[in-house]
């Protein structure tokens, strides 16, 4: 038989303290005991106060994500253990673990210092330096150095060694009036605090206590190397039921009923199936006793121990025994247990049972021999030698308990095991059962918005944050909160256990089911929210979706304001740009933003009069301060959102961006805007909308790139793309120009400046007129690009112009930059092409062989006044181009030194003009993918899709693009 640290006093040992004449001492440690010296076997708290029972405790815990130690009021602590609130006594014992510390010494070398590790939490005390009370690695090694023996006072102390080999020593201080994180700190020498290590005493366990370490409902016991699996402490589960305390010592006891259990009623025969059974079934201190030699004594004339039982009782309206005499010799007090917790126990929390109705046996009676008054006992090992063991009732001797305890647990419970993160709730217990759980949004004034807890089969939903849950928590007590509204669920929240494949809190059973990753991830779900990209770039114009039909929001009469709805091809409907106004917290950290509505190409803002439930018009107003912001709520359909305005143009819309009102609708039949209500329940909205954007542009690949080429105006041939002697952009033909400027002055070098996108790839556009040849030769071009923006009709525009630069590395480019006198200054270097400011993409249009110039860092297009190139942001002004191949201009001789060509085509490149020459492919990474020697003046290569480099032999590298 394996009783590790049981309390062996068979034959009798006297219990420290006095014994009354009727009751011996108590077995249970009634007072916490101090130390200097710790134990491995026990864990203690370490105190700041006066004894053991008051002041200030360390405890571990987390602050800001981060383990750390604060100190808790250890006089409040045991208050809070026996809280008529159950949970809040739940609550304390679970604080009490994390105030308990194991001293584990450093071994054999015996150096006197100990390693120190919590209870609840596992870690271990340590700091990595002087300061706050931060948990982390770096002083790990403690001394307990007594500072008064008379009161067992002691102080932690943990030495480092410096450079110099002298020693430095740090210690924990802490406070003892408030319960924070701050007032635990880590202070080099000058040791103040002042520590007690404590034992406590053994923890009395009420019945929410013992249940909730079950299934909240229930507990079960498992004791060790108890042989009798029929015995009425582990046969079943067990419920416990607070009774009222006995005695003038007001001892706090319980009855435990045998969930499950059932005895045949004494007249069973008037009844039948279920209702033959008494279920009101408890464990009870039996009147059958042992005999010293393990035999049955049903005299009590050699009396060892009373056996356990369970037999039915009288119970009141909550379950519990009540009533005094339950039946001849069986009295209300033989159903009263203590159970007492003993949390020091490093190798695991033990119990120890107190039977408070051991019945008293008199064998003079004349009716029922147990009539006595029942006496105090324990639970206890017969020790019977030849039967084995069995459990009894601890005798008394000489005013002493004879007794051996037995190692009592609390079996693993079901408390439930959550990781926190975002779910699904399906609650499998309310009606029409299984359905999901969600908030419903209502609004009404002041028009913040308010939920109500709802469930629906459907509302499992990726794109609705009101349908996730934020699960928070640890050790089967948790908090379940909606993701939109933040409100915690007490239906939900709380101590959860499991059952089966379901979750259970009170009678409520759920299942919960991740949230994708990405979603969880995701703080603006539920909610359109515009990158920053998108809100630069990205016109989009507004549809509403019917069963009748779709109409888009558009401008009857482009020189008035209002705003109509019609059934409008995308062309004609209304474009807006995305503003911004605020953005908004909301529910658990998650983020939505207001934004106003931006006529493309005007300084003008979409605005809303009227109230709910009726026809609202919409128009354009001049000062953003009068437009009404709106919030895009998704339906819960990919795409498909509720319009919400936030605004009732009482305030600036920054400060009623935080407020919703009512949402856009439309009388389909009427062809007219609405208003109506926000509410989540309310099921008669006429149709969504959806937020429709351009389709996106393809783009030009220039093939033979890098190559010379003519950029002239579709709209006349005749006119091209040159440079002035000012280094002005400008749209000319040959015939306008002055007679220092000649035709080949008109043809661009254009090169690739990036190709990650094959579907966009970006090109330079430069010259090599106005530069000397040294420059030349150095590489030097004139590259276009854009001046300074500035607002010009509302619009903002940047004359084009040409400055001096050349590439380096892959594609990056240098520019010279000059003071205001016109002296050089310095050159300005562009590695990231989405800045690049002479980045160009010639973006397709519908008519074939003519482009669009767009710049890339600018999001501007290429137009023309006067002659003068400028970009412009309106993309409704830009001009269309074409674009054809050119000799090789003068001014760009210099430069042009080959006369190979690459030829890019479908998985190859074509090498012309260079036979008996070494040709080298390699990809955009620098892998080689061919290395050969070309045996012909037209010799095919085979190569990847994408960019590759072409290096002949004698020639410089290229770059084409294999389709």
């Amino acid at each position: 038989m394996n009783k590790k640290f049981s309390t062996l006093l068979m034959g009798g040992l006297l219990l420290a303290g006095a014994a009354s004449a009727q009751t011996p001492a108590p077995i249970e440690r009634t007072a916490a005991e101090t130390t200097v010296e710790p134990s491995a076997k026990y864990y203690y708290q370490i105190i700041n106060g006066n004894d053991g029972v008051s002041g200030y405790a360390l405890q571990a815990t987390t602050h800001n994500g981060k383990d750390s130690v604060k100190v808790v009021d250890v006089a409040a602590l045991y208050t809070q253990l026996s809280n008529a609130n159950a949970e809040k006594a739940i609550s304390a014992l679970e604080v009490l673990d994390s105030t308990l510390w194991a001293f584990t010494p450093n071994g054999s070398e015996n150096l006197g210092y100990y390693s120190i590790e919590n209870k609840a939490t596992g870690k271990k005390l340590q700091f990595a330096k002087e300061g706050n009370a931060i948990m982390a690695s770096g002083l790990n090694a403690w001394f307990i150095e007594v500072s008064n023996a008379t009161y067992n006072d002691v102080q932690l102390k943990s030495y480092v060694i410096n450079a110099d080999g002298s020693k430095s020593y740090y210690t924990i201080e802490s406070g003892t009036t408030r319960s924070q994180v701050e007032e635990v700190k880590i202070v080099k020498a000058n040791a103040a605090s002042n520590y007690k290590l404590v034992r406590p005493a053994d923890i009395y366990m009420n019945a929410a206590q013992l249940n909730a370490a079950g299934d909240g409902n229930s507990f079960k016991l498992a004791i060790e190397d108890l042989a009798d699996t029929e015995n009425p402490f582990v046969k079943t589960a067990l419920k416990a039921y607070d009774l009222s305390p006995l005695g003038s010592g007001s001892q706090k006891n319980v009855c435990l009923q045998v969930v499950g259990g059932k005895i045949l009623k004494a007249d069973e025969n008037k009844y039948t199936g279920e209702a033959k059974y008494n279920k009101n079934v408890f464990v009870v201190v039996d009147t059958t006793m042992y005999d010293a030699k393990g035999g049955v004594d049903v005299n009590g004339t050699d009396a060892f121990g009373y056996k356990f039982a369970s037999d039915s009782a009288k119970v009141n309206t909550s379950g519990a025994v009540s009533g005094g005499v339950q039946a001849p010799g069986r009295h209300v007090d033989n159903y009263r247990f203590a159970i007492y917790k003993d949390v020091t126990v490093v190798e695991g929390d033990q119990l120890i049972i107190k039977a408070l109705g051991t019945p008293e046996y008199d064998k003079n009676a004349t009716a029922s021999q147990f009539t006595g008054t029942p006496k105090v006992s324990y639970v206890s090992w017969a020790g019977f030698a030849a039967k084995g063991d069995e459990l009894t009732t601890a005798r008394i001797k000489n005013n002493q308990y004879v007794y051996e305890l037995p190692i009592i647990t609390l079996a693993a419970g079901a408390k439930a095991d959550i990781t926190p993160g975002v779910y699904f709730l399906k609650d499998v217990t309310t009606a029409n059962a299984p359905v999901y759980a969600y908030a419903n949004m209502s609004l009404s004034s002041p028009w913040t918005p308010s939920y109500a807890e709802a469930s629906k089969k459907d509302m499992k939903n990726d794109l609705l944050s009101r349908t996730q849950y934020v699960v928070t928590g640890s050790n089967g007590k948790y908090s379940i909160v909606n993701r939109e509204s933040g409100d915690e669920i007490a239906k939900y929240s709380g101590r959860i256990y499991v059952d089966g494949d379901n979750f259970v809190k009170g009678g409520t059973k759920f299942v919960l089911e991740a949230v994708p990753a990405e979603v969880a991830a995701d703080n603006h779900v539920g909610y359109k929210f515009f990158s920053k990209e998108e809100v630069g770039n990205v016109a989009v114009s507004l549809l509403f979706n019917s069963g009748i039909g779709n109409a888009y929001i558009y401008r009857p009469d482009a020189t008035k304001a209002a705003l109509g709805i019609k059934n409008v091809d995308a062309a004609d409907a209304q474009w807006f740009k995305i503003e911004p106004v605020d953005t908004v917290e909301f529910g658990v950290d998650m983020e939505r933003a207001a934004y106003i509505l931006k006529s493309q190409f005007e300084n003008k803002y979409l605005s809303a009069n009227g109230t709910v439930g009726n026809v609202t018009d919409l128009t354009f107003v001049a000062n953003k301060k009068d437009a009404s912001p709106v919030v895009f709520r998704s339906t819960g359909v990919a795409g498909q959102y509720q319009i919400i305005f936030t605004d009732d143009q009482e305030a600036t819309p920054a400060t009623y961006a935080e407020k919703m009102y009512d949402q856009l609708s439309v009388l389909a039949t009427e062809a007219k805007f609405n208003k109506l209500a926000v509410d989540d329940a309310n099921g008669a909205v006429n149709g969504y909308w959806t937020i429709e954007t351009p389709a996106a542009p393809d783009y030009l690949t220039i093939e033979d790139a890098p190559a010379h080429k003519r950029i002239f105006s579709s709209e006349n041939s005749s006119l091209a793309i040159s440079m002035n002697a000012k280094k002005v952009g400008i749209l000319k033909s040959e015939a306008d120009t002055d007679a220092e400027y000649i035709k080949d002055q008109f043809s661009m070098w254009i090169d690739t400046a990036c190709v990650e996108d094959v579907t966009k790839p970006l090109y330079y556009i430069s010259t090599c007129a106005g530069l000397d040849s040294a420059a030349r030769a150095d590489g030097y071009k004139m590259y276009m690009m854009p001046s300074t923006f500035a607002p010009v009709n509302g619009v903002n525009v940047a004359k084009v112009n040409f400055v001096d630069g050349y590439v380096f590395g892959a594609d990056s480019l240098a520019i010279s930059t000059y003071k205001a006198d016109g002296s050089f200054d310095k050159m300005k270097e562009y590695k990231e092409m989405a800045k690049n400011p002479a980045a160009f993409a010639f973006q397709m249009t519908p008519a074939e062989g003519e482009y669009i110039v767009e710049n890339i860092a600018t999001k501007s297009y290429l137009r023309q006044v006067n002659g003068v190139l400028y970009l412009t942001e309106n993309y409704a002004d830009a001009l269309t181009f074409g674009i054809e191949a050119v000799d090789t201009p003068t001014a760009n001789k210099d430069v042009e030194v080959s006369s190979v060509t690459v030829i890019a085509g479908e998985g190859q490149v074509t090498i012309a003009g260079a036979a008996g020459k070494k040709v080298v492919v390699s990809n955009i990474l620098g892998q080689v993918v061919a290395n050969t020697v070309i045996t012909s003046d037209n010799a095919p290569i085979a190569a990847p899709q994408g960019v590759v480099v072409v290096a002949v032999e004698g020639e410089e590298a290229v770059k084409a693009i294999v389709k």
